[in-house]
């Protein structure tokens, strides 16, 4: 069976979630929840695993290494698509395939190796914002998303979240790769520097999950997070990268 952790299309619609932003000089106290860096699922699996990965290179050139298991993927460097500035970059090619999505200080990498270490990992890297750079009010953020289970299904496209920082909620919406079919939703809390949540797919791929995030660069202008959970057949692995609007 094949594992992709993406499905990734022509993504053109702008979607917008009211609200502004500014900054706060007063640290918040609790820790960012995401204590990790990586998720790893294999075929069949019914449980997803957490660690540590890195992302290297460029994405003409890209290393991944999760565990003990290292994939160099490469392409012509040229994005498949972009979403309000976060650009992705597929490699069907490769193995069972893989994709990278890319912001200015986030950055998801997913890759599908059922050929050689029969896993699936989704890693994600980038440049934390530093708590006395947390907004206060509220803020918008768009970008891509992608979930895999271990029984080889996949979906993707297109989120919009709405950031209450004063009040520590956020709400997300999931929609395909052109922006405009709903495919799940997702709530949660600002902890930190990052945030905590849950979120359903719904439509051909029904899984619930967990996401663990952190905000990104100055004034929390990215946020990305690492999503785990189930579905009917097992395991899922994903992430999600977008930026502020």
């Amino acid at each position: 069976m094949t594992t992709k952790l993406f499905a990734l299309s022509a993504m053109a619609a702008a979607l917008a979630v009211s609200g502004c932003s500014s900054t706060s000089p007063t640290p918040p106290p609790e820790p960012s929840p995401l204590t990790y860096s990586a998720l790893r699922i294999t075929p069949g699996g019914s449980t997803t695993q957490t660690g540590t990965g890195t992302i290297g290179g460029t994405p003409q050139n890209a290393t991944v290494q999760v565990g003990n298991a290292t994939y160099s993927f490469g392409g012509s460097g040229v994005p498949d698509d972009s979403v309000n500035g976060i650009d992705v970059y597929t490699y069907p090619s490769y193995r069972s395939g893989a994709a990278i999505l890319d912001g200015q200080y986030a950055t998801a990498a997913l890759v599908s190796d059922n050929v050689v270490s029969q896993q699936s990992v989704a890693v994600l890297n980038g440049q934390a914002t530093s708590p006395n750079s947390m907004p206060i009010q509220s803020a918008n953020y768009q970008g891509l998303w992608s979930i895999a289970d271990s029984a080889g299904n996949s979906e993707g496209g297109q989120f919009a979240a709405g950031v209450n920082f004063d009040a520590r909620t956020y709400g997300m919406d999931l929609y395909n790769g052109q922006g405009n079919i709903p495919l799940g939703t997702g709530s949660g809390v600002v902890q930190g520097t990052g945030f905590t949540g849950n979120l359903s797919t719904q439509g051909a791929f029904v899984s619930t999950n967990r996401v663990d995030g952190q905000f990104y660069g100055p004034g929390a202008a990215e946020m990305g997070g690492l999503i785990r959970g189930q579905t009917a057949s097992g395991a899922t692995a994903g992430a999600l990268v977008g930026a502020r609007q």
